[in-house]
């Protein structure tokens, strides 16, 4: 995730700064919190991708599509790498 993207969840979250002090947070708060982001992105993004990966059996995502459409397993392991390509992508 970028830079602004975090800036932008503290000022929505919190009523913490985020004024920069050289390339860190002058709130130290902050600056852990951005120090263990990519962690968490990390996580989330295989959480993601294994729950796609369980997908032996049609997983109904009718909340994400807005129609009543099945995921077959083989589609359910392409998203599964797509999230992961997505995760080494947000990580550079």
């Amino acid at each position: 995730m970028s830079r602004e993207a975090f800036e932008a969840w503290i000022k929505r979250d919190s009523t913490l700064s985020v004024e920069r002090d050289g390339e860190g947070y002058r709130d130290m708060d902050v600056y852990l919190m951005w120090r263990v982001w990519p962690a968490a992105q990390a996580d989330a993004f295989e959480r993601a991708a294994k729950v796609c990966e369980t997908a032996g059996v049609p997983i109904d995502i009718d909340v994400w599509m807005g129609t009543k459409k099945a995921l077959t397993a083989a589609t359910a392991t392409g998203l599964a790498d797509a999230i992961r390509a997505l995760a080494k992508e947000s990580s550079k």
